[in-house]
């Protein structure tokens, strides 16, 4: 019973609902919604009883084709705003008042004019070749202290902007001019001499995190050392960080590139030998520019003097030797084995004149290889018959 109540509550149109509760809506504001008369409403107070529609069925049959359709299952069409008795702006109306889309404005920035003058001299500089280093011999040892004091400062200032997590760019961009600096090889010298090994430690050891700086860095400075006149008292005096352990520490670092790896072996081998190396004494400069250096002997023994008797000692000692000589074919005489036993028989030639010689002539034209055959008969050019001569 109580489903049933329910399923006839569920079936309820919503027109009805809204009749049988009539009482709550106000009859002046439904007039007002669907344009209808206040007094032809009050002269059929009960429309139902007098048998013509009322506001109550025009209700109905637009609240029913808004919301259930026409009934034949298909499809719900799109009210029309302009054949519906429903007003724009009225609690049942369709339309929505659309929101006016923003647009933002975009302020021009002016732009200042370049003279052309400036555009055509930014052009040549950028296409300009980059002239080399213009520095007298006087001023060489003055530029490469001052250059070495340079790259020092610039690697101290790169350790400190990656403590500030800031990037390490200082080294990349001198590292041009620190190259072409140590391929001169007239700085090569001074750069030694002024601390240019403290500063390529500096440039190659580790960053504060323990990985390896950039690998153009450290394949550009490696490349530089191998020309460089480091010698053994150079790293011996050489300040903290040492250079020798830097590049030994390369040579073993498996995050290094193998290039780089074999170039850093070189340089340790080759400062070992100068390490390792015995040293003569008797090769002191000093003691030779003093006279005191004492005279050095030979190895090999020294020959006796050469007279008449070491000489004909030497040739007879030549004499015994094979000495190399021009190949000779020598003559050969063969000999034919078994002996032949017969013997061919002369014969008398016969005379051209006689009818046997004649014959014989004939015969020898006749025998020759590379004679025409005469032939009575030809094949005509078209190949489909014989021609007879």
């Amino acid at each position: 019973k109580d489903k049933k109540e329910k399923k006839d509550k569920s079936s309820k149109r919503p027109a009805e609902e809204m009749a049988e509760d009539g009482d709550d809506m106000k009859e002046t504001d439904m007039f007002a919604a669907f344009e209808i008369d206040a007094g032809t409403a009050d002269e059929s107070a009960d429309p139902l009883q007098d048998g013509d529609a009322g506001p109550a069925d025009e209700m109905e049959d637009i609240l029913d084709s808004l919301l259930r359709g026409d009934g034949s299952g298909s499809a719900r069409e799109e009210p029309s705003t302009t054949d519906s008795p429903i007003e724009a702006g009225s609690p049942f109306s369709f339309e929505q008042p659309r929101k006016q889309r923003r647009t933002r404005k975009v302020v021009p920035v002016p732009e200042e004019p370049v003279a052309l003058a400036k555009q055509l001299t930014e052009v040549l500089e950028s296409i300009r070749p980059r002239r080399g280093l213009l520095i007298r011999d006087a001023d060489g040892n003055r530029y490469v202290e001052a250059f070495v004091k340079k790259m020092l400062a610039e690697a101290e200032q790169d350790e400190e902007d990656f403590r500030q997590n800031q990037p390490m760019v200082r080294k990349l961009a001198m590292l041009p001019q620190a190259v072409e600096v140590m391929e001169k090889f007239q700085f090569a010298d001074a750069f030694v001499t002024f601390g240019g090994c403290k500063a390529l430690a500096m440039w190659l050891r580790n960053l504060p995190n323990g990985e390896l700086p950039s690998v153009h860095i450290r394949t550009a400075l490696l490349r530089c050392m191998e020309r460089l006149p480091i010698t053994k008292d150079v790293l011996q005096n050489c300040e903290e960080p040492s250079l020798g352990r830097v590049v030994a520490g390369l040579q073993a670092n498996v995050k290094e590139t193998v290039a780089n790896r074999k170039v850093a072996a070189q340089l340790v081998q080759k400062w070992l030998r100068q390490i390792f190396a015995p040293e003569d004494k008797t090769d002191s400069l000093a003691d030779f520019l003093a006279g005191e250096a004492e005279p050095t002997t030979g190895t090999i023994p020294r020959p006796p003097p050469l007279t008449m008797e070491r000489l004909q000692e030497i040739e007879a000692q030549s004499d015994k030797r094979l000495h190399p000589a021009i190949p000779i074919i020598q003559g050969t005489a063969y000999s034919i084995q078994p002996k032949a036993t017969d013997h061919p028989v002369r014969r008398e030639k016969t005379s051209a004149d006689t009818f046997q010689g004649k014959l014989s002539e004939v015969l020898k034209v006749m025998a020759r290889p590379n004679k025409t055959l005469y032939k009575p008969w030809s094949v005509s050019i078209a190949g489909r018959t014989v021609n007879a001569e």
